[in-house]
């Protein structure tokens, strides 16, 4: 991956971890992924605070993307710093 920020507790172990899901051109998208046991103690707004920083420092535009029904996602963009630029609309169909 080209951008992650990876956080382990006392034994070493991945605990949360931030990373570009995706990348167009110089955007890049965050992911976070906290391991449940852990969710609750902040470590992803850590790892996604940590992870704008580095894209700002080389460069990189973060993009985040979530539902406006997912709040901790929310919570999480605008605890640190991000501000929302546009809103669209998802279909979704059914495949069979």
């Amino acid at each position: 991956m080209e951008n992650v920020v990876e956080l382990k507790n006392a034994t070493n172990k991945f605990v949360s971890l931030c990373f570009s899901g995706f990348v167009a051109e110089n955007v890049h998208g965050v992911d976070i992924e906290t391991l449940e046991d852990h969710r609750g103690n902040k470590l992803g707004q850590i790892a996604a605070h940590r992870f704008v920083k580095e894209c700002v420092r080389k460069g990189m535009i973060p993009y985040w993307d979530c539902e406006e029904t997912n709040k901790p996602s929310n919570a999480i963009a605008e605890n640190i710093g991000l501000e929302k630029s546009f809103e669209y609309m998802v279909y979704i169909s059914p495949v069979e």
